[in-house]
């Protein structure tokens, strides 16, 4: 008896101590024509540091971004729910970003996911020039497709901001071989350092990656680590 009583004890003045370090959720966002796969070694890290990893996996070509959008609005409600009150993070990569703005401003999405943190990766925040200028080009227009890739070729401007209760970290690359954009300032192959600027109030990092590399970046995941626990 007196070992179940010391147990007891032991339970229950230790589960307060554990739900108060409880981490938030962490949406992982991948980019277009991506996979949770490019994403894998940030999901891992972070499950190493105690967060609960959901990885929002959607086919790229096959809607617009507001569509995408809205399938990860449903999803976060349901996470919500599931966690009320909780705030939920998001880790992004290129297109994704695009993804989780329109998300958050979707008319379904929940207050938790509007008070959490954002780390977007080579986030195209103010389009892509690259993806402008293969619109004359029959081939990539084919591969871009018809939908989200379609957005990426015509629009230089997106116009579903981030929350202002959201704290966001960028992270950049300026790694690239690519001929078409040699002029155009620091960028990692794809998309140009200026490019991935927001509005809002950000922090924002930049490391020697291309727009694939940079997800694997110790420095980019050390410093999404130390942005989420701060």
């Amino acid at each position: 008896m007196r070992i179940l009583g010391f147990i007891f004890f032991i339970s229950t003045v230790f589960s307060p101590l554990k739900k108060m370090e409880e981490k938030p959720i962490v949406v992982l966002i991948h980019g277009f024509m991506g996979n949770h796969f490019n994403l894998s070694l940030i999901k891992y890290t972070l499950q190493n540091e105690g967060y609960e990893v959901v990885p929002f996996s959607y086919p790229s070509r096959e809607k617009n971004i507001e569509e995408h959008g809205e399938d990860l609005a449903n999803l976060l409600l349901r996470l919500s729910i599931k966690h009320k009150d909780q705030p939920i993070y998001f880790v992004t990569h290129s297109m994704g970003g695009l993804v989780l703005r329109s998300a958050l401003n979707n008319e379904k999405c929940p207050n938790e996911a509007k008070i959490g943190k954002i780390a977007m990766i080579a986030p195209p925040n103010k389009g892509s020039l690259l993806a402008r200028k293969l619109y004359d080009l029959k081939f990539p227009r084919k591969i871009f497709g018809y939908k989200s890739g379609r957005q990426m070729m015509v629009k230089d401007t997106f116009e579903y901001e981030l929350p202002l209760t959201s704290k966001i970290l960028i992270a950049s690359g300026s790694f690239s071989i690519n001929p078409l954009l040699r002029k155009e300032g620091l960028n990692d192959g794809i998309i140009l350092d200026k490019e991935t600027s927001l509005k809002n109030d950000h922090q924002k990092i930049n490391v020697k990656a291309g727009h694939i590399g940079i997800c694997y970046s110790p420095k980019v995941i050390k410093s999404i680590i130390n942005f989420f626990n701060s």
